[in-house]
């Protein structure tokens, strides 16, 4: 089974239709791949959401990632009336 991190690359660039290392930004851009992997290594329960090359990635430790597009272009969050 792929690690966390490596499932949320695969993921966005099946979304992008790239291969995985063909994504700029790279994920250690967006948050420390290592540190993310082991946050779910062992554990049976947990969510994390980062943003990544545009997207608002979910990873749950059932091995789940849910990736919705930010639909500002400078990366921020859409505001909330």
């Amino acid at each position: 089974m792929p690690s966390p991190s490596t499932r949320i690359v695969e993921t966005v660039a099946r979304r992008e239709g790239v291969a995985p290392h063909e994504l700029v930004p790279e994920l250690y851009q967006a948050t420390d791949p290592d540190a993310l992997d082991q946050l779910f290594r062992g554990r049976d329960h947990g969510i994390v959401t980062i943003r990544f090359h545009g997207y608002r990635v979910t990873l749950t430790a059932d091995e789940k990632v849910t990736v919705e597009e930010i639909e500002n272009e400078d990366g921020s969050e859409p505001a909330v009336a």
